[in-house]
């Protein structure tokens, strides 16, 4: 079994400024994510203003495009995530809703491969990182 190569500590510092950055951005624009699990995970994190897009896309599409010209979609990495968000960004877009994409393609970047994962990976990661030791 391949051991799991632990994130170096700035590596764990662009993910925490990832979840500030989205937090803050989530306040202004709303975020799109496939399900009600990837919702409240996002949610548990602090972000606001996220909408599934489980069942109807043209539906969820059409709601935020009365109130917001742009907003971010959070996918899953894996190929049905990515077939996922290319029908659901073209729907969006059809609307005239502009893809914050530069959290997409960070979470691209990442071994995370799931949003309702992020815990996990972060928990994993955060335990197998090495520490300095600091002299009190």
């Amino acid at each position: 079994m391949p051991t799991r190569k632990p994130l170096r500590e700035s590596e764990l510092d662009k993910f925490r400024q990832w979840i500030q950055h989205l937090r803050l951005k989530s306040k202004e624009i709303p975020v799109v994510v496939e399900g009600i699990y990837e919702k409240r995970i996002l949610e548990a994190l602090g972000i606001i203003n996220v909408y599934t897009c489980s069942k109807r896309t043209s539906n969820v599409a059409e709601k935020i495009a009365k109130k917001y010209k742009e907003c971010i979609l959070l996918f899953d990495t894996d190929k049905r995530g990515r077939d996922v968000y290319t029908k659901t960004k073209a729907k969006f877009e059809e609307r005239g809703i502009k893809i914050d994409q530069r959290f997409e393609q960070f979470i691209f970047h990442t071994q995370l491969k799931r949003i309702r994962s992020i815990f996990t990976y972060f928990h994993k990661h955060l335990i197998d990182t090495p520490r300095k030791e600091v002299p009190l």
